[in-house]
């Protein structure tokens, strides 16, 4: 089911795709509620890895369903990591 603020991922399918997992990336485009935020669904192999993101204009917030993940976050003054563990959210700035 597609809404002004519900979606289904299975009805959207991966833009990125490659050996290390696939991403699907939820704008507007899809979900018109969303305003200056994106959704981004990233199944990764065990050892496989997502190049560089940006987020321009939206923010984004990040759950990690199983396992963990190393995030790296880079700025205009700063680079920062972290680690984040099943269960856990995240928040990636605009920009």
């Amino acid at each position: 089911m597609t809404s002004k603020y519900f979606f289904s991922l299975n009805s959207i399918k991966p833009q990125l795709s490659h050996s290390g997992g696939t991403a699907i990336l939820v704008t507007s485009d899809h979900v018109p509620g969303f305003e200056n935020i994106s959704f981004s669904a990233l199944r990764l192999k065990k050892t496989g890895a997502q190049g560089p993101i940006w987020h321009p204009n939206a923010q984004k917030m990040g759950y990690c369903l199983d396992g963990h993940v190393l995030l790296t976050m880079r700025g205009p003054s700063a680079v920062k990591t972290f680690t984040v563990q099943k269960g856990e959210v995240f928040f990636v700035p605009k920009g």
